[in-house]
């Protein structure tokens, strides 16, 4: 679990010390030899000085807390609107992708947030230092990746109109209906990759709720005619 930025090189050695001192060995680090100014404090959990496998635990669940939809429809004259919802809530997404967008260690573009990184000019942060090789694992799995993914989305929503009779007769139909339909119009969510509706990790769908480079769901259009004979 992420603590904190460090500030200073001062607060590394501060915790260098402290787990020297909990193991008995001039040679142990609090994170790693390469932690510097700049890197992400991750908590100690079990109080034993140092962060290893044995300070990990779950810090989420793909599995939403209930999840569903609803749709209405509404007709007054000859215009007609109907619309479908879905939505989850309390599941969590891994995004993979921020791990490659925000490293800062790689050939991999990055994303506009990694401007504010941590430089000796910009010590009040959230975003770590830039570091090739990544000698903390800044990128490793960690709370600073996991998000929330719960999401309310307008699934489809379509809007028409019935032509008056007289005008659909005059040419030998019972009824003319126009309509305009859509497909993942809105969506409203704190998660901030691409598409909160995911779960694709190295090409498979099946990793439930990760998110490693997915093309969002397109929002599409139709317009069409219904025709009774």
């Amino acid at each position: 679990m992420v603590d904190r930025i460090y500030k200073s090189a001062d607060e590394v050695n501060v915790d260098n010390a402290a787990a020297r001192t909990a193991s008995g060995k001039s040679n142990t680090f609090y994170q790693a030899q390469g932690t510097s100014a700049g890197d992400i404090r991750f908590k100690d959990l079990n109080g034993d000085g140092v962060i290893n496998s044995a300070d990990q635990q779950v810090i989420g669940s793909a599995q939403p807390k209930f999840f569903g939809g609803f749709n209405n429809q509404f007709s007054y004259k000859g215009i007609d609107l109907g619309f479908f919802f879905q939505y989850t809530y309390g599941n969590q997404i891994l995004n993979v992708t921020r791990e490659y967008a925000e490293g800062m260690n790689s050939q991999f573009g990055q994303l506009a947030t990694t401007l504010n990184r941590w430089t000796p000019n910009n010590t009040n942060t959230d975003m770590p230092r830039a570091a090739a090789g990544d000698p903390n694992g800044n990128t490793r799995n960690s709370t600073r990746f996991v998000e929330d993914g719960s999401y309310l989305r307008l699934k489809t929503a379509t809007l028409g109109y019935n032509l008056p009779k007289p005008w659909s007769e005059a040419i030998h139909f019972q009824n003319i209906r126009v309509y305009l339909s859509g497909q993942n119009l809105l969506t409203f969510t704190k998660y901030s990759g691409l598409d909160p509706e995911v779960s694709t990790f190295s090409g498979t769908n099946t990793s439930l709720g990760t998110d490693f480079l997915t093309f969002p769901q397109a929002r599409t259009y139709q317009v069409g005619v219904n025709l009774s004979l």
